[in-house]
């Protein structure tokens, strides 16, 4: 399931979440569900960006993002931030 939440005071951006149910976990579907997600918005909201928070341990979801093109922010507390344009 992805999640996509305008950001407050930005027009040009969401905040994207992505569950996988642990079933389905370690099958792509997480993958999948991002390439997709990610051309939809870039289809549909040109020009716009996505932002992701990631827990510091979960380095499954950190790789996924490092490998679909986003770039992480710099972060504090427990959570790591991942921005792409689209």
């Amino acid at each position: 399931m992805t999640r996509l939440d305008l950001i407050s005071g930005a027009q040009d951006g969401f905040v994207l979440s992505i569950i996988v149910d642990p079933e389905y976990q370690g099958l792509g579907v997480g993958r999948k569900i991002l390439d997709l997600t990610c051309e939809l918005v870039a289809k549909e909201f040109a020009g716009h960006y996505i932002l992701a928070e990631v827990h510091k341990d979960n380095y499954v979801s950190q790789k996924l993002f490092d490998s679909s093109g986003f770039n992480q922010l710099q972060s504090e507390g427990e959570f790591l931030k991942y921005f792409k344009s689209l």
